[in-house]
């Protein structure tokens, strides 16, 4: 008896703090960096005109991008997923600006050329995506503004349209629907029971990180976007987030709202399954709502 009750109190120990730490550093683990990071491809090498700019979150963490300057008056912001740069962006991006618009692709705090700060898989970003509108409306006071994301930089997305107004048009490809269901969606797909753990992990990052997993909830901020339009993407097959969630975000949108999901693809897979469709899909997106008509005709 006395051998059970040891096994049971370790069993109870490890699903009640020692499980639920290692989920919550995982979550928030910063990737070691190395020189292999500085070698990435630029406009440079698309021949397209651009400016390293730089810029400061309102934590005070410098963040660096490119802007390529357009010629419509309007002005796209691109963000990449969880361990991304604004390289990932590169063909999308040139794709925007050759329709016209300007862009501004950047680093979150962590990635790429930005500098190092403790990162988090979208609460802290938020303040990133914040710097970067207020310069694009720095250096374009007046233009229509679009946002441009991939997975959780698709989040970032809908939650930076949903608090800020200047956003008039959002692209979300592969975002999910709120970091706590994603968390919890991971842990499914393991031997690890979600339902008692989730609420534990929940205590805490915020205990070590600071924030709560529920304040980070596209699906329940994209119904604040209407009635600016929304694009959002999925690939079926998609193996990191459930295509479940971004039609749980479509539901919740209002109109004008658009969903294409990609029988084929995988996570923010669409874009390679057809790269010259998907372009004109996603720019004409943007000129069909940032661009006045008897500019763009």
């Amino acid at each position: 008896m006395e051998l059970i009750l040891i096994i049971v109190g370790i069993l109870l120990l490890i699903m009640g703090i020692v499980l639920p730490v290692i989920i919550t550093v995982m979550m928030n683990r910063r990737p070691q960096r190395s020189y292999l990071d500085s070698y990435f491809i630029t406009p440079f090498e698309l021949q397209v005109p651009f400016e390293n700019v730089s810029f400061t979150a309102g934590d005070g963490v410098t963040l660096r991008g490119w802007w390529m300057q357009g010629d419509t008056g309007s002005v796209v912001i691109g963000c990449s997923g969880r361990d991304g740069t604004k390289a990932d962006l590169i063909g999308i991006g040139t794709a925007i600006w050759r329709a016209g618009h300007s862009v501004l692709l950047f680093d979150c705090r962590d990635r790429g050329e930005s500098d190092s700060a403790p990162r988090t898989l979208g609460y802290r970003e938020q303040l990133d995506v914040d710097a970067a509108i207020r310069y694009a409306r720095g250096r374009m006071p007046d233009a229509p503004m679009g946002m441009l994301g991939f997975s959780m930089g698709g989040a970032l997305a809908i939650m930076a349209a949903a608090a800020n107004g200047h956003i008039r048009a959002v692209v979300a490809d592969s975002p999910y629907a709120s970091l706590y269901e994603l968390v919890g969606d991971r842990l499914k797909s393991t031997v690890i029971p979600a339902a008692p753990v989730m609420p534990l992990v929940n205590i805490f990052n915020r205990l070590l990180y600071g924030y709560n997993l529920h304040d980070v909830n596209p699906s329940r901020d994209v119904k604040k976007i209407s009635p600016r339009p929304i694009l959002l993407i999925h690939g079926e097959l998609d193996s990191v987030i459930p295509v479940s969630s971004v039609k749980q975000v479509y539901m919740n949108a209002g109109d004008p709202k658009e969903l294409w999901i990609s029988r084929e693809a995988d996570h923010c897979g669409t874009y390679f399954l057809d790269r010259q469709v998907y372009m004109e899909r996603v720019a004409g997106f943007f000129t069909r709502y940032l661009i006045p008509a008897s500019r763009s005709s």
